[in-house]
């Protein structure tokens, strides 16, 4: 899911806070952390999410229809 990605995309920047100076640690610290709200919103959307079905699983599952003629055919 994207919110994986996002968190993994966090974790490869924390690689890189011993390999930089002071500066760049405290940047990459606040993209690092923008990346796990982004991350938090993603999952929450995520959750909500309603996937449709695909059409030939819906005509499938939904009811037959019978004409008028055919009922009174049927009694």
């Amino acid at each position: 899911m994207v919110s994986n990605e996002i968190r993994n995309n966090a974790a490869a920047l924390g690689v890189l806070m011993h390999q930089v100076g002071n500066e760049q640690a405290a940047l990459i610290r606040i993209v690092r952390s923008n990346l796990a709200a982004a991350a938090d919103t993603a999952e929450e959307m995520e959750r909500n999410l309603v996937v449709p079905r695909p059409a030939a699983q819906a005509t499938a599952e939904e009811p037959e229809v019978i004409e008028d003629n055919e009922f009174k055919e049927a009694m």
